[in-house]
Parts: C-alpha cells; sequence; structure tokens
C-alpha cells in the first residue's frame, strides 16, 4: 500500500487513490477509465456525471466497455445524470 492524499493510504501501489478510484475500483479496468479521465482533467464525480456519453466517448481510452463501466459504477453510487444514461450516441 501506498500513502495516498492527506495522508490517507492508498488502495492500491499503482495510483494515488482519489474519488474517482475509488469509484471505479483498483483493477486493470477501473484504473484505465480513471486514467484516461484524468488526462482530460475529470478527477470528480461531479465533472464526470456532467458530460454525456457523446462527450465521454470522445475521451482517449474510453470505449464502449469504459462508457459501461461508468454507467454502471454511477447507477450503483446512485449518482447516475440522468441526461448520461438517456442519451443515446448515434
Amino acid at each position: 500500500m501506498t500513502e495516498g492524499q492527506a495522508g490517507q493510504e492508498a488502495a492500491c501501489d499503482l495510483c494515488r487513490g482519489g474519488e474517482l478510484f475509488d469509484l471505479f475500483g483498483h483493477d486493470r479496468e477501473g484504473h484505465r477509465v480513471t486514467f484516461a479521465l484524468a488526462r482530460e482533467r475529470i478527477s470528480i464525480i461531479d465533472q464526470l456525471k456532467s458530460m454525456s456519453e457523446e462527450e465521454l466517448l470522445k475521451v482517449r481510452g474510453i470505449g464502449a466497455v469504459g462508457l459501461s463501466l461508468i454507467r454502471e459504477r454511477l447507477k450503483e453510487g446512485g449518482g447516475l445524470n440522468e441526461t448520461l444514461h438517456q442519451r443515446q450516441v448515434q
């Protein structure tokens, strides 16, 4: 384990932890999605919830699998933005 932000222990040795890492998990797919979002300076759930599916799919490294993970985790946490959930990508 490594030390995360503000003296808290991070959940794994590959990341410093944080809101999105905790949401998506500390496995390969969770890290891939979180690092892709971080490259776009998206680091908190509120930023993520404000994005449409179309915007998320434009983020390099998200794709259909990542979008599915985002939908699933936001829905589980009760934070699913209805716009994100209902908007269809054409």
